[in-house]
């Protein structure tokens, strides 16, 4: 295997990005069947990577790993400064557990910027406990969490905003 290399997506990322999504929808779990859905789903990761906020990891030449992040317009809106959402994210079978989702996380914090993600307790790749264990905490937003699915939110330290 080749080394991993992380990098802010860019426009020609998306159908690399799809790729993998398509793979791992359903451990998120995501709905994927059907043309009208399909399109939505590169819309949206399209969407992400001209947003300029989402990361990819490269190997072997190709995409194996993502987070597509965009703004979280009604956190940003609430509490008067920009809030980010991590709103899927996904890694190949063949790169799983070798730091990759880490290291994609470690890249988005560097904007120093709170994150939102909302996990189904349905989904299947343990991403509640992989937020949890990089800082991630629940808590309570307009989506709420519920029965169904949990709100998680990181937040930059204090020392870590008054450094830059």
């Amino acid at each position: 295997m080749s080394k991993i290399r992380y990098q802010i997506s860019k426009d020609d990322a998306a159908e690399g990005i799809f790729k993998v999504l398509m793979e791992v929808a359903p451990k998120i779990p995501l709905e994927i069947e059907g043309d009208d859905r399909k399109t939505r789903l590169r819309e949206i990761v399209q969407r992400c990577c001209y947003c300029g906020m989402s990361w990819i990891a490269t190997g072997d030449g190709q995409i194996i790993g993502f987070l597509l992040v965009t703004t979280d317009d009604y956190e940003t809106l609430q509490r008067g400064n920009l809030f980010l959402h991590l709103l899927y994210a996904g890694v190949t079978k063949k790169y799983r557990c070798q730091g990759v989702f880490s290291g994609l996380i470690e890249n988005v914090k560097k904007f120093n910027t709170p994150l939102t993600a909302v996990v189904k307790h349905s989904n299947q790749s343990n991403m509640a406990g992989r937020l949890t264990k990089r800082g991630f905490a629940r808590f309570e937003s307009r989506i709420e969490s519920s029965d169904q699915q949990d709100a998680f939110l990181w937040e930059p330290s204090k020392s870590c905003r008054e450094s830059l």
